[in-house]
């Protein structure tokens, strides 16, 4: 995933922006303008609406910029090099480069993530519990709250590529001794996962409309493919590394 453009560092690491996270952020702020904040809030004014979704996305991109930093942060403690963030279509992505030392480190990496988000989605509950309800300070942060809790619970799936496969790819890891196997399990998962979204998707296009439709197949496309390219690179680096130790170079988080 390659940056179009570079923000610059935020401790020490690399951040950039990939010109499909455009894409999203204009769909999102539409979306919440047109339609979530005249719901959750009426009565309020059009612009007030437009203001409040950038604001919104904005703050949202900020939360997964968070993530990802939880992530990089982890792992240049425990002695990893980050070569960088870009934020994309679906996301973020952290990548690093070198081994992992061992299971332990790659609970610790791929948890760290999702407790940043469960902070981020507790510190937006209590601002929205705190502001007059249908302000559009309280619309901002219930949105905020609301979809960092629906990404936690998504993101923790056990599922490669998602942070909830990595931690069960940690616990086979630890259980076993098998890099290898452990990521194929929990890879094979993933697999599974993309494609029940990709079929939710083409039942949610005559249900739920054609976004809600389109972007569930987008998202199960990409879960199918980074799990099978995870089982691949696992394999390929354990026939590379048997003799110098541990897999788990290269990775994305």
């Amino acid at each position: 995933m390659n940056d179009t453009v570079t923000l610059g560092r935020v401790a020490g690491v690399p951040i950039g922006l990939n010109w499909s996270w455009t894409l999203v952020f204009g769909l999102l702020v539409w979306s919440l303008a047109h339609d979530v904040f005249p719901a959750t809030n009426p009565g309020l004014q059009s612009g007030t609406y437009g203001a409040m979704a950038i604001v919104a996305v904005t703050l949202f991109f900020g939360s997964l910029l968070l993530h990802e930093l939880g992530h990089a942060l982890a792992a240049k403690h425990a002695g990893i090099e980050v070569e960088g963030i870009t934020l994309w279509l679906l996301g973020g992505v952290a990548r690093i480069r070198g081994s992992l030392p061992g299971p332990r480190a790659e609970l610790r990496l791929a948890g760290a993530g999702p407790l940043v988000t469960a902070g981020v989605a507790v510190v937006c509950g209590a601002i929205a519990l705190a502001t007059h309800p249908g302000a559009a300070v309280d619309g901002v942060a219930t949105w905020l709250a609301y979809v960092n809790l629906v990404l936690l619970g998504f993101n923790l799936l056990p599922a490669l590529p998602l942070d909830g496969g990595r931690l069960l790819r940690a616990a086979l890891w630890r259980a076993r001794g098998d890099f290898r196997w452990a990521t194929v399990v929990a890879a094979a998962i993933g697999r599974v996962l993309g494609i029940g979204l990709i079929a939710a998707g083409f039942l949610a296009l005559g249900l739920l409309g054609l976004v809600t439709g389109a972007w569930l197949v987008v998202i199960g496309w990409f879960v199918f493919q980074f799990a099978g390219a995870e089982a691949e690179s696992a394999g390929a680096r354990t026939r590379r590394s048997r003799a110098s130790g541990p897999p788990g170079a290269g990775r994305a988080l």
